[in-house]
């Protein structure tokens, strides 16, 4: 009989695949389960990385990013989004989004802390000179953690 070009054990296209007894399956399921679960841990590493490079195009330290960092980002992203978005953004945008943000996630801390608040959002509250958008706060923000309730679904 003719060997199957390309084939190593010159079977023919007619003969069935060898059967394959448990101990063998076993051992290929315990292969490929290793083979994802470090693959997995590498892609997030990536995914961590890439994060973070992202973050440190605007800002210039992971401790966080300034309200001119977080604006300078936020004009940067509007050009992708400019069809989302009604106007050009400005400055006191940016800075209203980041109060926003932050007093939303200082709520959120005080009422984890068993110190309930009003519920409110103190957005008229002025913003310390040193107020800075974390890195952490930054990734859940990309994550969609503080859409508008509206959006979420």
């Amino acid at each position: 009989p003719a060997a199957v070009p390309g084939s190593a054990s010159g079977a023919k296209p007619s003969d069935p695949p060898p059967k394959i007894d448990d101990k063998t399956m076993a051992r290929i399921d315990s292969a490929v389960q290793k083979y994802e679960q470090e693959s997995w841990q590498r892609f997030l590493q990536i995914e961590e990385q890439l994060d973070e490079k992202l973050f440190l195009q605007y800002a210039a330290s992971l401790d966080g990013m300034t309200v001119a960092e977080y604006h300078k980002m936020l004009l940067k992203w509007q050009k992708l989004a400019r069809k989302s978005l009604p106007a050009d953004i400005r400055p006191v945008d940016s800075l209203t989004s980041l109060k926003h943000v932050l007093s939303r996630e200082a709520e959120a801390a005080a009422a984890g802390d068993g110190k309930a608040g009003d519920g409110k959002v103190g957005d008229d509250q002025d913003l310390p000179s040193d107020a800075k958008l974390t890195f952490k706060l930054w990734k859940d923000i990309v994550n969609g953690k503080h859409r508008p309730n509206e959006h979420h679904s």
